[in-house]
């Protein structure tokens, strides 16, 4: 009996530990195949944190990198921005919550409702 009351708690206390161990906090991901809604809905989220006009985007992004740089520099109006405002990064994160197009520049995030990401270990 006591061997037995001994195991579980061993047990239980193990489990509780793997918990604790984990990440809560946002992980890199990666779109496993990008689907031309998926990229609407990408381009949506940059114009809500970012604002301006939709950006083009490849047909394949976010499928093998969790980084997204889109540079700004083609009008006679980006030429007047400072070097830091011209390139804007855009990371893709699993979170709680679940996917998120987060813009590190400004701390800010949009959530993609449509967009199911896996996690990836950089």
């Amino acid at each position: 009996m006591r061997h037995a009351l001994l195991t579980t708690l061993l047990g239980v206390s193990s489990l509780t530990g793997c918990q604790h161990t984990q990440s809560n906090g946002p992980l890199p991901a990666i779109i496993e195949h990008t689907t031309p809604s998926m990229k609407a809905e990408i381009q949506q989220a940059i114009e809500t944190i970012y604002g301006g006009i939709s950006p083009l985007l490849p047909n394949n992004v976010f499928m093998t990198s969790h980084q997204l740089s889109l540079h700004y520099g083609l009008s006679s109006t980006a030429i007047d921005m400072p070097k830091s405002q011209q390139t804007q990064y855009f990371l893709l994160q699993k979170r709680a919550i679940g996917c998120v197009l987060f813009h590190p520049q400004s701390e800010r995030y949009v959530l993609l409702q449509a967009i199911p990401c896996i996690a990836v270990t950089e």
